[in-house]
C-alpha cells in the first residue's frame, strides 16, 4: 500500500508539472507582438488602421477644441474626448446621477437606443458607429474601460471619464 500511495503522489507530482509547462507554452503562444512603430498601427487590432489623417478628419468635426465647462450642480465629474493625439475636456457640473443624462443634457454626446442601452455614436460632434467606419467610442474611467455604458454609470464625484475614438 505505501508503494502505491508513493506512486500515486510522484504521478500525481509528474503530472502537475507537464500541466505547468504547457500552460506556459499556451500563454507564450497567445502573447500579442507588438506593432511595427508605424503609427498608423492599431494595437487593438493590427488589420484595422488609422492615419493620422483619418484622426485629423474626424478631429476637424470637434464642436469644441479647447476646454470648457458646463453647467451648474452638485455633482461633478471630469470628461475628456480623445481623437488620436487631439484631447479636450469637460468640466461638467449636474443634478443627474448619471454621467450620460448629465452629457446628453447638455448636448455632448448623441447616439441610438438599442437592447443594451444608448449606443453612442457622436462625441462633442465628432461621429464613430462601427458598421458605417469601422470606428467606435470607448468608454473609460480613469484610463480604464467601463464595464458599463456611458448612461448606467453613475457619477462619481470629480472623477475622470473618457471617450476615445477606436477603430
Amino acid at each position: 500500500m505505501k508503494i502505491t500511495k508513493t506512486a500515486s503522489r510522484l504521478l500525481a507530482s509528474v503530472l502537475a508539472i507537464l500541466l505547468c509547462v504547457l500552460l506556459m507554452f499556451t500563454m507564450s503562444a497567445c502573447t500579442e507582438t507588438p506593432a511595427d512603430s508605424d503609427p498608423t498601427v492599431s494595437s487593438a487590432d493590427s488589420a484595422v488602421s488609422t492615419t493620422p489623417d483619418e484622426y485629423a478628419s474626424v478631429w476637424a468635426n470637434a464642436t469644441y477644441t479647447k476646454n470648457i465647462t458646463f453647467g451648474e450642480g452638485k455633482n461633478n465629474f471630469f470628461f475628456e474626448v480623445v481623437v488620436g493625439e487631439n484631447s479636450v475636456t469637460f468640466l461638467i457640473n449636474t443634478d443627474e446621477n448619471v454621467v450620460g443624462k448629465a452629457l446628453l443634457a447638455h448636448e455632448i454626446i448623441a447616439g441610438d437606443e438599442g437592447a443594451f442601452g444608448l449606443y453612442v455614436k457622436t462625441v462633442n460632434g465628432m461621429f464613430a458607429d462601427y458598421d458605417v467606419n469601422g470606428a467606435y467610442w470607448a468608454f473609460n474611467k480613469e484610463g480604464e474601460m467601463m464595464m458599463t455604458g456611458v448612461d448606467m454609470t453613475e457619477i462619481e464625484n470629480g472623477a475622470h471619464y473618457e471617450m476615445v475614438y477606436t477603430k
